[in-house]
């Protein structure tokens, strides 16, 4: 069990965020704007490097081949966190829903192998690529133990982010009309306790005609309740829309 008091210096305290927008609006980029030096972690299939060198941002990039391998990362970061000596005062995800869409490929895989040996398993495609029902619990599982060791870690003063591709009202609540595209409820259902900042990126970054980059902008409170948020402190409370800049949030949530 670990325990700790309200006396902390602001440096060591860290956060979980969690950023979502449809693509192309400047998720990746605003991890030229974290605390360095930055950990990535690339869940997806493009080379973030694409977008990332120009800014030559203090960046180290990390590819897990699994889940467990993930797992063991994310384990041996929060053992030397806890000892003061983890390298990196960033680790940024990219992305929730390409890791739940890798999770489920793994696991169609895994129910197939248990069909052939189980002698059940029918030739062609539709019982190669499908899941039982069971599995969507796994899954969601799967992602729920992943994300709580990001949470973890930011509790030993790292800044943790997080990306979701964006999903106008989506299947797990019908009700927003936008949210991160994630399957299952059980996951969604505990998502906001995970993450002290949950924000919707509503205007791309874009190219001003003198050549200069505007940053995307961010809201991490949604006044009538149409898209997921969730904003901590009270100065971001205040102005918890702007320009997305991580290291400028740290410091008003800090």
């Amino acid at each position: 069990m670990r325990t700790y008091d309200n006396k902390v210096m602001d440096l060591l305290l860290g956060f979980c965020a969690l950023v979502y927008s449809p693509p192309d609006y400047g998720k990746t980029r605003s991890a030229a704007t974290c605390i360095p030096p930055v950990a990535f972690i690339n869940n997806e299939h493009k080379d973030p490097r694409l977008v990332l060198a120009s800014t030559g941002a203090e960046i180290d990039y990390f590819e897990p081949d699994d889940f467990d391998n993930e797992m063991e990362l994310l384990n041996e970061w929060i053992t030397k966190a806890k000892e003061g000596s983890l390298k990196y005062k960033t680790v940024f995800k990219d992305g929730l829903t390409f890791t739940q869409s890798q999770y489920k490929l793994g696991l169609e895989e895994d129910r197939y192998v248990a069909r052939v040996i189980k002698k059940e398993a029918r030739e062609g495609m539709i019982d190669r690529y499908r899941l039982d029902q069971s599995d969507w619990g796994t899954a969601n599982s799967m992602l729920i133990r992943n994300t709580s060791l990001f949470n973890k870690l930011s509790k030993f003063g790292v800044m943790v982010i997080c990306t979701a591709i964006s999903q106008d009202n989506p299947k797990w609540n019908i009700t927003l009309g936008c949210g991160p595209a994630l399957q299952g409820k059980e996951f969604t259902s505990v998502l906001p306790g995970f993450f002290d900042l949950i924000g919707l990126i509503v205007e791309p970054w874009h190219i001003m005609e003198d050549g200069t980059i505007r940053s995307p902008m961010i809201d991490f409170h949604s006044e009538d309740g149409k898209f997921l948020s969730r904003v901590t402190g009270e100065k971001l409370a205040r102005h918890h829309r702007g320009p997305l800049n991580w290291t400028k949030i740290g410091e008003m949530l800090r």
